[in-house]
C-alpha cells in the first residue's frame, strides 16, 4: 500500500520542517474528519538513539473494555522523499493484544505487573439485583480497574508490554521518518479513531534534569513536591536521602505522590 502526496517546493529544504504537507499526509492517513470524533486512543513515540517507542492508551473505560477482547490495530510507515514527491509507504500492520496470563506470571513479583494482572483478569463480583446502588458500585470498579491499570503500565515498561499499551521500534535507520498509527482491531465499533505520530531517531534528545523539587519544611518534616508542568516528561521520581551528604538512600514512598520526611 503507499499513500502519495505531490508538493512543490524549493530545492534543498528539508521536508521535516514543511509542517503543512505533513499535516495533510497524516490527515490523510489515518484522521479523516478528526475535528468531528472524540479521541479515544492517545498516542505517544519517544525517539532513542537506536529505536523509538511507543506507548498509547485508551482514553475511558469503555475503549479499554473493549480493546481488552480485540486488541489494537498498530501499523507503521515509512515517509519517502524524493524531489517534489513526497509519500508514505506502508511497512507492517500488527494486532496488538493482552499477554496471556501465562505471560504475566514470571513477572508476579513485579508490583506493577501484578496489580495491572488482578486490574484485568481479577474476578469481578456478581450483581444478581440492578437498582443506581449497584449501579454506581459496578461503575466505580470498572473505572478504579481501568485507572490502576494504566497507572502500572505508565510506572513499568514490562507492564505497558504485556497490557499490550506499547511496542519497541528497533527497526529504524538515522535516515528515515516513520509514522505510526493505532486504533481498535475491529470494524464493529463506536470508537473508530485512529491515533497518529511522527518520529525519527534524529529527533533523539537525552533526557534533561527534572528541576529541584519543592521543599517546605515545618515542624521538623520536610515536605518535598514537584512542579508537574515543569517536567512534562517524567510521570514520577524517587526520592533519596542522606544523613551525611554523600550516602544515599532511596526513600520509601510511592513515587508518583508528594512527600513529607521526617526530621530527626
Amino acid at each position: 500500500m503507499i499513500l502519495y502526496l505531490l508538493f512543490s517546493r524549493r530545492k534543498n529544504t528539508n521536508y521535516l520542517c514543511m509542517k503543512l504537507p505533513f499535516l495533510i499526509l497524516l490527515i490523510m492517513i489515518c484522521m479523516p474528519a478528526m475535528a468531528q470524533r472524540q479521541r479515544n486512543i492517545m498516542l505517544i513515540a519517544k525517539p532513542g538513539r537506536d529505536r523509538i517507542e511507543l506507548r498509547w492508551a485508551p482514553v475511558s473505560y469503555p475503549v479499554w473494555d473493549e480493546a481488552k477482547q480485540c486488541g489494537y490495530t498498530f501499523e507503521k510507515y515509512i515517509v519517502k522523499d524524493q524531489g517534489d514527491s513526497v509519500w508514505a509507504e506502508k511497512q507492517y500492520s500488527k494486532n496488538i493484544k493482552i499477554a496471556d496470563i501465562s505471560e504475566w506470571e514470571p513477572f508476579a513479583d513485579n508490583n506493577y505487573t501484578a496489580v495491572a494482572a488482578e486490574c484485568i483478569f481479577g474476578e469481578r463480583e456478581t450483581y444478581t439485583d440492578f437498582n443506581p446502588i449497584t449501579a454506581y458500585k459496578k461503575h466505580n470498579d470498572n473505572e478504579q480497574r481501568f485507572g490502576f491499570a494504566l497507572y502500572c503500565a505508565d510506572m513499568d515498561t514490562t507492564t505497558a508490554r504485556l497490557a499490550g499499551l506499547y511496542y519497541n521500534d528497533s527497526d529504524v535507520d538515522n535516515s528515515s521518518t516513520y509514522i505510526y498509527s493505532v486504533r481498535l482491531a475491529t470494524a464493529d465499533t463506536l470508537y473508530t479513531d485512529t491515533a497518529v505520530v511522527m518520529s525519527s531517531i534524529r529527533a533523539y534528545r537525552p533526557l534533561y534534569p527534572p528541576p529541584a523539587p519543592t521543599i517546605v519544611v515545618r515542624n521538623r518534616a520536610a515536605h518535598i513536591s514537584r512542579d508537574t508542568q515543569a517536567t512534562p516528561y517524567y510521570i514520577a521520581y524517587y526520592i533519596e536521602k542522606s544523613e551525611d551528604g554523600k550516602h544515599f538512600e532511596k526513600y520509601p514512598s510511592n513515587p508518583s505522590q508528594p512527600l513529607t520526611v521526617r526530621l530527626k
